[in-house]
């Protein structure tokens, strides 16, 4: 499992580097229904947060091209359970709509980005839609769905 890991961050390393990117990384613990898993979460930049959930069998380090055209913002990329470096999470026997609001809700909260607007791709943007309906919803803003093809002034333009 370490050469793995260490493969995963040889990899995201160089990929961060070509766009001139150096990303911080810590790791946020979750604990819902008894579901506890370790999320890692990548950082880049600075200025108003705003948070990158990918879609599935990627990654955080995947939105590295498009950071790189989003100066002024604190991007938050979480690699999502059982994705990345993340902890996986067991699904089963549980009510998925309510466990993902409390998986969400608790990253919001540890993070510190109430109100900060979300960017979902596929399984990402799905996953927090459940948050945005519920009185824990992570602030003023819907999730913006978009693809991988998301042009940065399209994104600059739903994050002013």
């Amino acid at each position: 499992m370490a050469e793995l890991e260490a493969g995963i961050r040889r990899a995201e390393t160089a990929l961060f580097a070509q766009f001139g990117l150096t990303p911080s990384e810590r790791f946020v613990v979750v604990d819902a229904g008894g579901a506890r898993a370790r999320l890692r979460v990548l950082e880049v930049g600075s200025g108003s947060p705003v948070l990158f959930l990918h879609a599935a069998s990627w990654f955080a380090a995947h939105w590295a091209p498009l950071l790189a055209h989003l100066p002024g913002w604190r991007a938050i990329c979480v690699d999502m359970p059982g994705h990345g470096l993340s902890d996986g999470v067991d699904y089963r026997d549980q009510d998925l709509r309510k466990l993902q609001v409390e998986i969400f809700s608790q990253l919001f909260d540890q993070l510190a980005i109430s109100g900060a607007p979300v960017v979902g791709n596929s399984l990402g943007g799905i996953r927090v839609l459940p948050n945005a309906r519920t009185e824990t919803h992570p602030g003023g803003h819907h999730p913006q769905l978009t693809g991988p093809q998301a042009s940065a002034r399209a994104l600059q333009a739903f994050l002013s």
